[in-house]
């Protein structure tokens, strides 16, 4: 009899430990830093990108400048892209440019903030884009 409760014990220990074990490798996945990729376009190019991981999701906040001798207005969108480690898109979002500085007609940047509800485990970069034109 104390062997069957010996092992029964054992069992019951052993796969607590591997459910622990199991979570705690969720978490990791969940908490690990995230690579940032900004890619850049001929006149403009991303900057100052940051995110942070809250209860609404994934917040990511940036700039979109104005490379240096260019003039005019920002016009278009900023597309978000997360990755896997393969480099495949495992979610997207889109959002408007806004608060132009310093001023709308002629900034030097223009910000960007989005959130991101729904973030795949398995994202591990964040590839940031301007998009001129619409969003689709």
């Amino acid at each position: 009899m104390g062997r069957i409760c010996s092992r029964r014990f054992t069992a019951a220990l052993l796969a607590l430990l591997i459910l622990t074990i199991g979570m705690i490798g969720i978490a990791t996945a969940s908490n690990r830093p995230m690579q940032i990729m900004l890619e850049q376009s001929g006149r403009l190019a991303p900057s100052h990108v940051s995110y942070n991981r809250t209860s609404k999701g994934l917040e990511i906040d940036g700039r979109i400048e104005k490379r240096p001798h260019h003039y005019g207005r920002i016009l278009g969108h900023v597309e978000i892209e997360l990755l896997d480690t393969d480099g495949k898109v495992v979610g997207r979002a889109s959002g408007a440019l806004q608060h132009f500085s310093p001023t709308r007609r002629n900034p030097d940047w223009a910000s960007f903030s989005l959130v991101i509800d729904q973030v795949p485990t398995e994202a591990s970069a964040i590839r940031v884009q301007h998009i001129v034109g619409s969003r689709h």
